[in-house]
């Protein structure tokens, strides 16, 4: 009976917390041979203590009258506060497209703090062309952390010599990486 009497509920909370949609800054197109394509979407999450943990979307590629000509879906994340641009590096399409759009879908978002944080440092990082007239960027990824890491997927963005706009995206995919390595 004492601790029925003594018993009292936990507070409900009437208003939880609801975070802003994460902000669309600019979706570009960029030609890179005759049917191949790239875009990238530059992304904000405005929130300053929720990270989006998981995110879905669709890169909708559209011609000159508004119709899709492609649709292409990704999923990705975006820690709290940060901004990262989202690319496609090589879209197939028969019919040049006029336009992009981003679509978010589901968004999974959570206020824990991430496990760790690693920060990746690149070593001498080179860029040029190469003999056949191909552009390419290198460097050496070294891991910082005790721990080995299974895969990471590198997105890079080339620039202009004014840093201002973006001429080419590609990415790439690097696996085993030990500990300590670079």
């Amino acid at each position: 009976k004492y601790f029925i009497l003594n018993y009292k509920p936990p507070v409900v909370n009437l208003h939880p917390y609801t975070p802003q949609d994460i902000n669309i800054l600019k979706v570009q197109i960029l030609p890179v041979v005759p049917g191949i394509f790239s875009a990238y979407a530059q992304i904000v999450n405005p929130n300053p203590d929720i990270s989006a943990w998981s995110f879905e979307y669709e890169m909708v590629f559209r011609d000159a009258q508004g119709r899709e000509l492609k649709s292409v879906m990704g999923e990705d994340y975006l820690p709290e506060h940060e901004s990262k641009f989202l690319i496609l590096p090589a879209v197939p399409i028969s019919t040049p497209p006029q336009s992009a759009e981003l679509k978010l879908g589901q968004i999974r978002w959570t206020k824990l703090p991430p496990q760790s944080q690693i920060a990746f440092e690149v070593l001498q990082k080179n860029a040029g062309q190469t003999t056949e007239k191909h552009f390419f960027v290198e460097g050496i990824v070294k891991n910082p952390s005790s721990f080995g890491i299974e895969k990471i997927v590198v997105p890079v963005i080339v620039f202009d010599s004014s840093s201002q706009n973006i001429l080419a995206v590609n990415s790439t995919v690097l696996t085993d990486i030990k500990p300590f390595e670079g």
